[in-house]
């Protein structure tokens, strides 16, 4: 199946359900104030990965050949990372108070005996962003040694990747855009398998229009799904330095992110600041 196809049938079908949706989540009461102090549906990002995940699996399976390794499916890995980080951020979403911030202020709280939401997320990200790591294949003939410190960076780099755009989802788009800019990135490195990234993109580009306009957030939902997505794929996409020169950059910024607001980094450099207000009504 062309997955340009796949990317329009995940946009159309996100932006014609999210309505619907949004007012679900509205009348259930999933909503939080956002950074204007409007009561707006949270985790509304939770229908965009599941748009991208059935796309995906679809096409992914429609080209499958009897013989192929079920674990070693490609979209089916993309899949499960879109929607395991997705649940991880949904139970932020409804469970997850906001007394704590930051990475640090979270693991600090954990060393005293209290689990928060928080900690809980990055101590599964990192486990699961290992397996995803290890069902994407680490086996070869490197030495062993080799090939568990590739692992380490894989893994790593997926659950960092999804956290960062966890980070920088406290404005309408911001989060989206930083995904929307990584995944041409991506597929313009050339790698056929980047293009596994397009349902995605699709979904998004759905709920984009939503989210731009300050009705609903897509929360620690959409934002970690995305990113952990974003991540995986760029296993597939780059070779081994550029990877781990990715993780390097992704550590930095959590250490800027944990002594300087994001936000305001991105308001004292124009071109960001111009970028991250593009599309938003608000001035």
């Amino acid at each position: 199946m062309n997955w340009v196809l796949t990317a329009i049938g995940a946009a159309t079908m996100t932006y014609i359900t999210a309505p619907m949706f949004l007012e679900l989540l509205r009348r259930s009461g999933a909503v939080r104030n956002n950074y204007l102090g409007e009561s707006v549906p949270v985790a509304g990002g939770f229908l965009l990965l599941w748009m991208g995940c059935l796309w995906v699996l679809i096409s992914s399976f429609s080209s499958l050949s009897q013989d192929y390794r079920f674990m070693a499916n490609p979209g089916l890995l993309i899949g499960l990372a879109g929607l395991g980080f997705g649940f991880m951020g949904l139970v932020d979403d409804i469970l997850g108070s906001r007394e704590q911030s930051g990475l640090v202020g979270h693991l600090r709280e954990l060393f005293t005996g209290r689990l928060t939401t928080g900690a809980l997320k990055a101590l599964l990200g990192v486990a699961f962003g290992l397996v995803l790591a290890m069902g994407r294949g680490w086996v070869g003939p490197s030495p062993l040694a080799v090939r568990l410190s590739m692992l380490v960076v894989d893994g790593l780099l997926i659950a960092g990747s999804a956290n960062l755009l966890n980070l920088l989802d406290l404005r309408p788009g911001r989060a989206g855009k930083s995904f929307l800019l990584g995944a041409f990135a991506v597929i313009g490195w050339g790698n056929p398998m980047s293009l596994l990234v397009l349902p995605f993109v699709g979904g998004l580009i759905g709920f984009l229009p939503y989210d731009l306009k300050g009705q609903a957030m897509m929360g620690d939902t959409g934002a970690n799904g995305l990113g952990a997505v974003l991540g995986l794929t760029a296993l597939y996409a780059f070779h081994f330095r550029i990877r781990l020169l990715l993780l390097v950059a992704i550590l930095a910024i959590h250490i800027v992110a944990e002594r300087v607001s994001l936000s305001k980094v991105i308001e004292e450099f124009p071109p960001l600041k111009a970028l991250d207000r593009w599309g938003r009504p608000d001035p």
